[in-house]
């Protein structure tokens, strides 16, 4: 089989039975689900950096440098891991 035009590959699609048409209202169930298949908490991103400090975090979030500098992993823990909390210890510890 050669390329014809488009009518040709449409017709070529609908003939073969590897792929299978779907409707958008499909699509739209995938995306949700992949969505809360790969969301991170902040919790984990925060913990994977401790874990392996690189300069890519640092720049996507750049509190997490102080965060490691200042606080240890049981501070964090008692702040439940929130931001705005542990970020207040953070201000507070260089006020020192």
């Amino acid at each position: 089989m050669a390329y014809k035009d488009g009518i040709y590959l449409s017709n070529a699609y609908d003939k073969s039975e590897k792929l299978v048409q779907t409707k958008q209202e499909d699509w739209a169930v995938f995306d949700g689900k992949l969505a809360r298949a790969v969301t991170f908490s902040y919790e984990q991103l925060l913990r994977e950096y401790l874990d392996h400090p690189s300069e890519a975090f640092e720049v996507e979030y750049p509190e997490f440098k102080d965060f490691r500098l200042y606080l240890t992993e049981k501070e964090m823990n008692s702040c439940r891991w929130n931001k705005e909390k542990m970020m207040k210890v953070v201000k507070d510890k260089k006020k020192l």
